[in-house]
Protein backbone atom coordinates (compact mmCIF):
# COMPACT_ATOMS: atom_id res chain seq x y z
CA UNK A 1 0.00 0.00 0.00
CA UNK A 2 2.16 3.32 -0.91
CA UNK A 3 0.11 6.69 0.46
CA UNK A 4 0.81 9.95 -0.99
CA UNK A 5 0.05 13.73 -0.41
CA UNK A 6 -0.72 16.25 -2.22
CA UNK A 7 -1.23 20.08 -1.76
CA UNK A 8 -2.33 23.25 -3.23
CA UNK A 9 -2.22 26.48 -2.57
CA UNK A 10 -3.49 29.35 -4.08
CA UNK A 11 -3.05 33.11 -3.12
CA UNK A 12 -4.95 36.60 -4.00
CA UNK A 13 -4.45 39.62 -3.36
CA UNK A 14 -7.62 40.80 -1.69
CA UNK A 15 -7.19 45.03 -1.23
CA UNK A 16 -3.78 47.31 -1.19
CA UNK A 17 -1.83 45.17 1.60
CA UNK A 18 -4.24 42.10 2.28
CA UNK A 19 -3.51 38.76 0.88
CA UNK A 20 -5.80 35.64 1.30
CA UNK A 21 -4.36 32.11 0.97
CA UNK A 22 -6.41 28.94 0.27
CA UNK A 23 -4.10 26.07 1.05
CA UNK A 24 -5.50 22.72 0.73
CA UNK A 25 -3.65 19.46 1.76
CA UNK A 26 -4.64 15.73 1.16
CA UNK A 27 -2.77 13.28 2.23
CA UNK A 28 -2.52 9.50 3.28
CA UNK A 29 -4.11 8.56 -0.53
CA UNK A 30 -3.66 4.96 -0.86
CA UNK A 31 -3.12 4.18 -4.50
CA UNK A 32 -4.28 1.04 -4.51
CA UNK A 33 -7.80 2.22 -3.59
CA UNK A 34 -10.26 4.18 -5.64
CA UNK A 35 -9.21 7.79 -6.06
CA UNK A 36 -12.89 9.00 -6.75
CA UNK A 37 -13.80 7.97 -3.44
CA UNK A 38 -11.18 9.35 -1.26
CA UNK A 39 -11.02 12.63 -3.26
CA UNK A 40 -14.77 13.09 -3.47
CA UNK A 41 -14.65 15.18 -0.21
CA UNK A 42 -11.57 17.20 -0.86
CA UNK A 43 -13.15 18.18 -4.09
CA UNK A 44 -16.47 19.59 -1.98
CA UNK A 45 -13.45 21.70 0.16
CA UNK A 46 -12.20 23.05 -2.77
CA UNK A 47 -15.01 24.08 -4.66
CA UNK A 48 -16.61 25.81 -0.98
CA UNK A 49 -13.38 27.37 -0.28
CA UNK A 50 -12.84 28.82 -3.95
CA UNK A 51 -16.36 30.08 -3.86
CA UNK A 52 -15.85 31.76 -0.92
CA UNK A 53 -12.66 33.54 -2.07
CA UNK A 54 -14.73 34.97 -5.18
CA UNK A 55 -17.38 36.30 -3.04
CA UNK A 56 -14.79 37.79 -0.78
CA UNK A 57 -13.14 39.59 -3.92
CA UNK A 58 -16.77 40.63 -5.33
CA UNK A 59 -17.43 42.36 -2.37
CA UNK A 60 -13.56 43.87 -1.83
CA UNK A 61 -14.14 45.27 -5.77
CA UNK A 62 -17.41 46.41 -5.20
CA UNK A 63 -16.28 47.96 -2.00
CA UNK A 64 -13.51 49.75 -3.43
CA UNK A 65 -15.83 50.87 -6.92
CA UNK A 66 -17.73 52.19 -3.99
CA UNK A 67 -15.33 54.50 -2.66
CA UNK A 68 -13.99 55.38 -5.44
CA UNK A 69 -17.33 56.94 -6.45
CA UNK A 70 -17.72 58.57 -3.59
CA UNK A 71 -13.99 60.26 -3.74
CA UNK A 72 -14.80 61.94 -6.76
CA UNK A 73 -17.81 63.01 -6.46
Amino acid sequence: MSLISVKVGFTQKMADFENRRVDVEISEIDTELSLEAQLGDADTVIDASLGLLKTKLSDLYHKGTRKDEEDTE
